[in-house]
Formats: C-alpha cells, structure tokens, sequence
C-alpha cells in the first residue's frame, strides 16, 4: 500500500510521457522502437499494479465456478497467482480430455474464456479491445 504520492502508476505514467513526448520523436530506428517498447511496458506495468489484483480474483472466481470448485481464500497475491495457475491447468486438462466438447459445458467454457481474455487484454492491450468491438460490431 502506498504511503506518500506519487503513487508508482503515477511515475510510470510520467516516464511513459516522457519517453512518447520527447525521446521517441528525437530518435529513429532502432532507439525510437525500444523507446516505444519501453512506454507500452511501463503502461503495461502500471495497469498491472492497477487491475492485477481485481483481475487474478475475477479469474479464480470464473474458474471456480466453471470447474465446479470450493473457492480457498488466498492469503497474498502469490497464493492468489499459485490458485489460478492450478485452476488453469485442470480446465486445460479437461479440455484435452475430451471433457468439454459437448454443450452445455462447452459454451460455458467459451464464454470464461473469452472473458478471461478480455481481462486480460485490458492490462496488455486495451486498444485491441476497442478494435476487436469495433470489428464485431461494423464501426471502424
């Protein structure tokens, strides 16, 4: 928990503005490039301090309750990561067992996946969630 401001998202918001605003439009190839990387990671890196919690628990829920599981509660954020990863890969298990081919389960694990993956995108890259709707939806 922060105890003074900035807050870390703040200073690597500021980092990010300055790398956009004045160093990737001095440079070119290569060091304009890994400065654009460089701004997208810290973007990245801040959403993740922002959302990473809310979403490692959205996760832990949905699989819970797709997988028919008690929910544990999790003591830190490792413990929380540790669940989803174990959730994760009994669903994966499932799935190559043949186990959700068949409706209704098989819509059911379409639909958490997709929200799985919009989570997700939404700290790597909310910009292809707008032009994913854009795309369903025919406005571009």
């Amino acid at each position: 928990m922060p105890q003074d401001s900035p807050a870390a998202t703040d200073l690597l918001d500021v980092v990010a503005l300055f790398l956009e605003h004045e160093i990737i439009p001095s440079t070119e190839g290569g060091v304009r490039f890994r400065a654009r990387v460089a701004a997208n990671t810290l973007r990245i890196v801040a959403r993740e301090i922002q959302r990473g919690e809310r979403h490692l628990r959205d996760e832990v829920n949905i699989l819970t309750e797709l997988l028919g599981q008690a929910q544990c509660p999790a003591a830190t954020l490792e413990d929380l990561s540790n669940q989803a990863l174990a959730l994760n890969r009994e669903l994966c298990e499932r799935i190559r067992a043949g186990n959700a081919d068949a409706d209704p389960i098989r819509t059911r694990v379409v639909h958490a996946m997709r929200k799985l993956v919009e989570s997700k995108l939404a700290i790597a890259n909310p910009a292809y969630l707008e032009t994913d709707r854009n795309l369903r939806t025919g406005n571009r």
